[in-house]
């Protein structure tokens, strides 16, 4: 199973859709998802969530990052 969360915006390509934050190296908006800020809480995600909408504008949405990646049958516990 995948944990946590991210911020997905709405609306955009795939490239432009996931929240990224990184502070070393001063990076902060929206990119790919191999590069999006997983959060550990639903609250902490939106928290920024709210920030992002304060800041930018856009209309974004909280994601449990594993409805974004749904198990594969291959990868399904027997039943």
């Amino acid at each position: 199973m995948i944990y946590g969360y991210i911020i997905e915006r709405c609306g955009v390509s795939w490239d432009e859709r996931f929240w990224i934050d990184i502070p070393s190296v001063n990076i902060r908006g929206f990119g790919p998802d191999d590069r999006a800020r997983i959060f550990f809480t639903k609250e902490e995600a939106e928290n920024t969530l709210k920030e992002i909408d304060q800041e930018f504008g856009y209309y974004c949405s909280v994601t449990k990052r594993s409805d974004l990646y749904p198990s594969t049958p291959w990868g399904a516990a027997k039943q």
